[in-house]
């Protein structure tokens, strides 16, 4: 009796064959899946490494705008795009008609009209990654790429350092290793490696990402840029602030959100300076005692200096878009009212291409994109005010590499639009009268 009791409930444990096989084959379609999405990371941050190297032509053009290419990747795989926000569109349209009556009343540029299309079309980038829904698995890989390719060029100025010698360098290092062109993007990528850190809370186990902290900060100081330095310290006072404010006090939070990054920050700054002494001459002439003797106000009464020479292309914008407050040039660059060069400033350059109105809803996008931000993703926050802030003197969103992590974080923003349009759709439907937003995914 107990046997066949036995027996009975042994086999009414086990699942019909066919469960069994159904399990089976559900179990193998996850990791089949898991397989895919893994693929797909990887594809995608190789994608992103490659649409940041930087290519420029012997006359200063970016080239490298291959990122414009992702939504058609994702048309051939998936069969379809996403709609853009109803933000997006009005925005598309405003740019659309500065184009349109710049192209049609500035009669002079008539012979430039192919480049101000390219031109155009370029700056529309920005809204490429509006088309895809970037989802976390996206949004991971193109922080992995900004920091692999941020790391890359820091090794390739540390070594380059190393083999040319400090010696043979002295203050030629900033024409043979310095460049303009990268250190927003490390800032961008520092920030990100920053908040693994933080967000993590114990260092001990975090030892790669304060390696990669280190060596960015070494990649910032090899840029022989005192924009790199000045943005970083900016990006540095604001999260100390909003640490202080936030960490309520207690002694674990001020060490784990104020203490840790700040003095990772400057043991590395501090490293840079002692073992790199070309690198500590150059930014005690031309950052500290640049600004403390006075020698910068001397600077912007002279003409012919790197102050005044931005003071001098400033004022010829400004005197520009006063007579050309609609379509300011219509996309041309500050070349075609001053003959050469660069605006030396991506808000100048921004008014001098889309006049007053484009400008300010240019503006307007941009401050909806940091609110956004600084909601979800801190770490891309206290990245973009150091870019922010070096775009108070060199271009940033106008370089290739520059658009594309613009218009990646303005997909971002574009998804979080449509996440939060569903979620209204949603609560209406379901007859709520107010919608919580904290669910809603970034």
């Amino acid at each position: 009796m107990r046997d066949n009791h036995a027996r009975r409930n042994d086999t009414a444990a086990e699942p019909p064959p066919s469960c069994a096989r159904e399990a089976q084959g559900l179990g193998s379609m996850g990791i089949h899946n898991r397989e895919n999405n893994e693929k797909a990371s990887v594809l995608w941050t190789v994608w992103f490494c490659i649409c940041l190297i930087p290519v420029v032509t012997d006359d200063g053009l970016s080239l490298n705008y291959l990122f414009m290419l992702s939504p058609v990747f994702v048309l051939l795989a998936r069969g379809r795009v996403m709609r853009p926000p109803e933000l997006v569109g009005v925005l598309v349209v405003l740019f659309s008609a500065i184009f349109l009556i710049a192209s049609a009343y500035q009669v002079r540029w008539l012979d430039l009209g192919l480049r101000r299309l390219s031109s155009f079309l370029v700056f529309l980038s920005m809204f490429t990654f509006c088309l895809i829904s970037v989802t976390p698995a996206v949004r991971k890989s193109f922080l992995y790429a900004v920091v692999l390719v941020s790391v890359w060029f820091s090794l390739q100025a540390l070594v380059s350092y190393v083999v040319l010698g400090p010696e043979a360098l002295a203050f030629t290092a900033k024409d043979k290793i310095g460049t303009q062109r990268i250190g927003f993007l490390y800032l961008l990528a520092l920030w990100i490696a920053a908040f693994r850190v933080v967000q993590r809370g114990k260092a001990r186990t975090q030892l790669l990402p304060l390696l990669v902290i280190a060596l960015l900060v070494v990649g910032l100081f090899l840029t022989f840029s005192r924009s790199s330095i000045v943005a970083l310290a900016a990006s540095v006072f604001v999260f100390t602030g909003y640490a202080l404010i936030t960490a309520r006090l207690s002694l674990r939070n001020l060490f784990v959100f104020v203490l840790l990054p700040v003095a990772a920050l400057g043991a590395a700054s501090a490293a840079v300076l002692h073992y790199f002494p070309i690198v500590a001459s150059f930014y005690d002439e031309r950052l500290l005692l640049f600004f403390v003797s006075g020698e910068v106000l001397e600077n912007l009464e002279w003409a012919e200096s790197s102050e005044g020479t931005r003071l001098v292309i400033w004022g010829r914008i400004l005197e520009f878009v006063s007579d050309n407050p609609f379509t300011g040039t219509g996309y041309l660059g500050v070349w075609a009212i001053y003959g050469e060069g660069s605006s030396h400033n991506q808000y100048m350059d921004t008014v001098l291409r889309l006049g007053l109105i484009g400008a300010a809803a240019y503006f307007f996008l941009l401050f909806r994109l940091v609110q956004f931000l600084y909601r979800y993703h801190k770490g891309l926050f206290f990245g973009m005010v150091g870019v922010l802030v070096y775009g108070l003197f060199h271009e940033t969103f106008k370089e290739s590499q520059g658009a594309f992590a613009f218009a990646f974080l303005v997909g971002m923003f574009a998804t979080n639009l449509r996440a939060l349009s569903t979620a209204r759709i949603d609560a209406v439907a379901r007859g709520a009268t107010r919608l919580t937003l904290n669910n809603v995914p970034a």
